[in-house]
């Protein structure tokens, strides 16, 4: 830490507090809607998804490669509602018919098959496991500032002279 921000440890702790905020939102991005998830894993149903539209996409890599993909919507019936679940595969390889898989109390929870975790124990590992180094790897910046930060405000209150 520089020594300008430790001599403003009321800076420091907001700054540790934004960076908490910004490693939380990050990890809770990157880890999608873990509950959901884990019901796709225990308690999916599967039923057939129609193609019903296309769009392509492409993006560029790190090495400035442009990557083409599609992005693939398909519809399905449950009862009396129809329900889409989306999809992104290399250009040229999205099939027409594919198994979504959905919650049947809630089938906007949904899927196509063979994305996630398959398993309770992959689950674990990709949402719990993966995901906590990751917020732990971007919340430690922001716990250390303010580490330092309550410890240079409680140093100043004890000694009161300086």
């Amino acid at each position: 830490m520089s020594e300008q921000t430790r001599s403003d440890p009321l800076k420091s702790f907001f700054i540790g507090i934004a960076l908490l905020l910004a490693g939380f939102m990050f990890w809770e991005w990157s880890t999608g809607d873990i509950l959901n998830d884990l019901l796709l894993v225990r308690e999916k149903s599967t039923i057939v998804g129609e193609l019903v539209r296309t769009i392509e996409d492409e993006q560029e890599d790190s090495r400035g490669r442009v990557i083409f993909s599609d992005i693939g919507v398909y519809r399905f019936r449950v009862g009396e509602k129809m329900f889409q679940s989306i999809t992104r595969k290399p250009t040229g390889t999205l099939p027409e018919f594919v198994d979504v898989e959905f919650i049947q109390s809630d089938p906007s929870i949904n899927r196509i098959a063979g994305d996630g975790a398959q398993s309770e124990l992959e689950w674990a590992w990709r949402k719990l496991g993966l995901s906590l180094i990751l917020l732990i790897m971007f919340c430690s910046i922001g716990f250390y500032y303010c580490y330092c930060a309550a410890a240079d405000i409680l140093r100043a209150h004890r000694s009161p002279g300086i």
